[in-house]
């Protein structure tokens, strides 16, 4: 039988796992509608590792006593380094910075639609997961929470760097002469090796 809860704990949770589930729900949809086959592994993937997250807490708000350990393992797809940089000409021809108008009548939805739509979605879930492990006084639900939040930030990396590796979410890049006079900005604190840090 499990302990006592507080109410915003079990509201927490309620939500998270609600939202988990449609997450779930739209990745497999998206998994269905994008051409590239490197994009639709990836949703599957990520929606493989919703279904494991939300099974865990799942057990957790049912009580039960041996939910594995908490830490969802996921193996990250990478696109290469990171691209810094503005292309001489984006995607379609269009000049970099351009956006296209949103398309207001049903058309087949773009991968660049739907990889944004799922960076956003791991973003903004990370936030949300992050916020309501910190309102938590239970241990468990806090460090499940968290784990979220943590798991979020993995699968929005690896969408985002398959978008940067396809053009579609362009990183200006400093000018190095800015990032030297930027980084002389900061020196060590002095006595940080009294405190143990090296």
């Amino acid at each position: 039988m499990p302990g006592q809860y507080a109410a915003h704990e079990m509201l927490a949770m309620s939500e998270a796992l609600m939202t988990k589930s449609a997450h779930i729900q739209m990745l497999n949809m998206f998994a269905q509608l994008a051409t590239d086959t490197r994009l639709k592994s990836i949703a599957q993937k990520q929606a493989q590792a919703g279904i494991n997250h939300y099974n865990l807490g799942v057990q957790l708000i049912q009580g039960q006593e041996q939910v594995p350990t908490m830490a969802v393992q996921y193996r990250m797809d990478t696109f290469g380094e990171p691209k810094l940089g503005l292309s001489q000409m984006g995607q379609a021809g269009q000049q970099p910075g351009n956006v296209t108008a949103p398309a207001t009548a049903a058309s087949p939805v773009t991968d660049k639609a739907i990889a944004t739509t799922m960076l956003n979605l791991q973003k903004f879930g990370c936030i949300s997961w992050m916020t309501f492990g910190l309102e938590c006084a239970n241990p468990k639900f806090r460090e499940y929470l968290v784990d979220g939040a943590n798991l979020c930030d993995k699968l929005a990396y690896e969408v985002w760097s398959y978008m940067n590796h396809q053009g579609y979410y362009q990183v200006p890049e400093m000018p190095m002469n800015a990032v030297q006079q930027f980084m002389q900005n900061y020196q060590l604190t002095p006595g940080a090796n009294q405190m143990g840090l090296q």
